[in-house]
């Protein structure tokens, strides 16, 4: 497995708790949720031509 690393990332709290609260009713963390998203949208990137 790939060594990990921490982010910050500054959000207002009332898209920070609608996240936390979607993620949690996903059952998935908030960190596997911002993985999947940037893993997504990366691969939407290497999609497009440049």
């Amino acid at each position: 497995m790939a060594k990990t690393v921490a982010i910050r990332v500054q959000l207002p709290d009332t898209l920070r708790a609608k996240f936390k609260a979607h993620c949690a009713l996903a059952e998935q963390t908030m960190s596997e949720k911002v993985i999947e998203l940037i893993e997504r949208w990366l691969a939407e990137q290497s999609d497009r031509p440049d």
